[in-house]
């Protein structure tokens, strides 16, 4: 334990040797345009655009295949198990071969997850409605399966090309 004592050694600071250390905002300024800066050459942008795009395929993809499989179907453990695996192996590459996250790249993946993630919800709830409500499951062409796929990757597809796309 360190003890304090009431006649420290250390001189006091009044307001002008507090004024004397900091920086005035020109020269705060000069300071940030003189550090050295990570180009966007687009390889990020394009790195960002791809996975964005490769998730909701991977989401959309899997929700339609699921679906589409009958209850009680053992490939459902090994469609999900590789998907997972495919999520994992994904967001490893991602992160790996960037040096840097593209201006409002987080923001445009996020929002487009969120709607991906809310009509892969909306279409599974709207199965489940409709199996406890005739007590059947939904005999569904897998023409449908294959759109509901589609359409539920859709946001982050676009979100994917947005940001490989965007100059600013």
């Amino acid at each position: 334990m360190v003890e304090v004592h009431a006649n420290d050694e250390r001189p006091a600071m009044n307001q002008q040797d507090l004024n004397r250390d900091q920086m005035t905002p020109d020269q705060a300024r000069a300071t940030l345009d003189s550090a050295p800066r990570l180009d966007d050459t687009g390889h990020d942008r394009r790195i960002h655009g791809w996975a964005t795009a490769a998730f909701g395929a991977l989401v959309g993809g899997y929700v339609g295949l699921y679906q589409a499989l009958p209850e009680g179907n053992s490939a459902r453990n090994v469609i999900t198990a590789f998907y997972v695996l495919l999520l994992f192996g994904l967001a490893a590459w991602q992160t790996k071969n960037i040096r840097l996250w593209p201006r409002h790249s987080k923001v445009t993946g996020y929002v487009a997850l969120g709607c991906t993630v809310m009509l892969a919800g909306i279409g599974t709830m709207a199965l489940n409605f409709l199996e406890s409500r005739t007590g059947v499951r939904a005999e569904v062409s897998p023409l449908w399966y294959a759109v509901a796929a589609i359409v539920i990757a859709g946001p982050m597809l676009v979100a994917g090309w947005i940001i490989a796309n965007r100059r600013s």
